[in-house]
């Protein structure tokens, strides 16, 4: 877990010493480094006995309604593409059988789409991506608990489940938020102070070197303009948070609000 609060960032700083992976394109695209923490919450069990050089239980890494896409690293595995499986996800402490195709086998992921579930479990993952759960599950980590301290004066990491991590930062003298990222569901939202808010999508290239990896890598692709379908997307989550009430008024009436981002004509 060495160096796990590690962040590289776009924008350099005065005193925050923050790095960037590469250098900046036109605001389109970049990349950066993620801390990672692990609770599995989800997990992946096949039912096919691969042997006893092969490993059957595996961390989910995204879910969806259509499928999931599970880590494998640089781990030798019997998977291949168009290949059919039986198993069970172990969502928290929710137990759902499915029947599977493997779609694709690529950067240390395997990807499947469900091909058979009951209704009743098609419900519960459903019920589980909701924003409201998502919000629920932010739980502040604690330095202590990773083993080091925050890096780049950054003052909170808020995570859950499914990828949902609130970053924050601090002015040192008041403590008024200096700069924040929040990603979601393969989305994210990025303000600094006296900065317009910008959103875009996350996209994951990196091969990781272990399935218990503590960082990964990500392509930032931002939108020309604050996306208003994400900052709603955003703000739902946050409503169904146990953030601090300071930080929840912060962020629903000023940096996620559509009439704070929303420019003059």
């Amino acid at each position: 877990m060495d160096n796990l609060f590690d962040f590289f960032t776009k924008k350099k700083k005065e005193g925050h010493n923050l790095k960037v992976v590469s250098d900046p394109l036109p605001i389109q695209e970049e990349r950066r480094i993620f801390p990672r923490w692990f609770t599995h919450d989800v997990l992946v069990r096949f039912n096919e006995d691969f042997g006893s050089n092969h490993q059957s239980t595996f961390i989910v890494k995204n879910l969806s309604r259509s499928g999931f896409a599970f880590i494998v690293g640089e781990l030798d595995h019997p998977f291949i593409t168009e290949n059919h499986l039986e198993g069970t996800l172990k969502i928290q402490e929710h137990r759902v059988s499915f029947s599977g195709l493997i779609t694709r086998v690529e950067n240390g992921e395997v990807g499947i789409r469900f091909l058979d579930q009951s209704k009743e479990d098609q419900t519960f993952i459903e019920e589980h991506l909701k924003p409201y759960h998502l919000g629920e599950s932010l739980k502040e980590v604690q330095p202590q608990g990773a083993r080091d301290t925050l890096p780049n004066q950054m003052a909170q990491w808020f995570h859950g489940i499914e990828g949902t991590d609130l970053f924050i930062w601090r002015e040192r003298n008041s403590q008024n938020l200096e700069r924040l990222q929040f990603a979601f569901r393969g989305e994210f939202i990025e303000w600094q102070s006296q900065s317009e808010v910008m959103t875009g999508a996350l996209v994951s290239p990196a091969k990781p070197s272990s399935p218990l990896f503590s960082e990964e890598e990500y392509i930032l692709k931002y939108d020309e303009a604050p996306n208003p379908a994400r900052l709603e997307l955003a703000q739902k989550i946050v409503k169904s948070s146990k953030l601090p009430e300071s930080l929840k008024k912060a962020l629903l009436e000023g940096i996620l609000s559509p009439k704070e981002n929303q420019k003059e004509p």
